[in-house]
């Protein structure tokens, strides 16, 4: 079952509430160990997959897009955790517009 997926139709429908959760990209550094890192906030996830996935290019393989987390506002800890492929990167990098595919 592909959760992104689901997860743009959701942001998509008219039981989306803008601001009720926030997206973060998160990545894995390649030096000094493995850490991992915030690399984008967004309140829907492609743009968190946008923008994580543009850091990840400007930083030449020194971090790599890993995941999306979903955070309810003002709790501490993710609700959710979409893991990204290499074929989503691939994807993202073929489409001319913000809008994803999968």
């Amino acid at each position: 079952m592909n959760y992104f997926k689901e997860e743009l139709d959701y942001i998509n429908s008219s039981e989306f509430k803008l601001g009720e959760y926030i997206y973060m990209g998160m990545g894995l550094t390649s030096q000094g160990g493995l850490q991992k890192v915030c690399m984008s906030v967004g309140y829907k996830i492609d743009y968190a997959f946008k923008k994580a996935y543009q850091f990840e290019r400007l930083c030449e393989s020194h971090v790599s897009f890993c995941s999306i987390n979903k955070v309810k506002i003002g709790a501490l800890t993710k609700c959710k955790e979409f893991l990204v492929t290499q074929e989503m990167k691939e994807s993202y990098e073929l489409q001319d517009t913000l809008e994803l595919k999968f």
